[in-house]
């Protein structure tokens, strides 16, 4: 009987060990405020004054455009080289950003070259 005993036993250790290991563990879930701690910097996104020259130039050695920004002699940024399908692609943003900011501005009316660009509009817009 002490054998039986013993492989009983070994079967209920074996079955219980089974059912705790198979058993999902649960474990209290922190829960995460909602707010942001810490510091957030906004950002500031001012023009450049005009004593900034901001230009373009064209390296016929390498067929590249080079952008710079300097303050009197003095380089203020790296410079940005562009392949020439770059610098058609930057042109072409640039253009069509001036033309939706006038459009924008003919809309709304509120300077002079606003109310002069309004007779280029439709009429149902002014």
């Amino acid at each position: 009987m002490g054998i039986k005993l013993r492989w009983f036993s070994l079967q209920m250790l074996l079955l219980s060990g089974t059912l705790l290991c198979s058993m999902p563990v649960l474990a209290q879930e922190e829960e995460q405020d909602s707010t942001q701690a810490g510091v957030s910097l906004g950002r500031l996104n001012l023009k450049n004054p005009n004593s900034i020259v901001s230009k373009y130039t064209y390296d016929p050695l390498t067929d590249r455009y080079i952008y710079t920004e300097s303050l009197g002699q003095y380089n203020i940024n790296y410079p940005r080289i562009l392949t020439p399908d770059e610098f058609k692609e930057l042109v072409k943003k640039e253009r069509m950003r001036a033309y939706f900011q006038q459009k924008i501005a003919a809309v709304d009316g509120r300077t002079e070259e606003g109310r002069e660009d309004q007779k280029s509009l439709l009429p149902n817009f002014y």
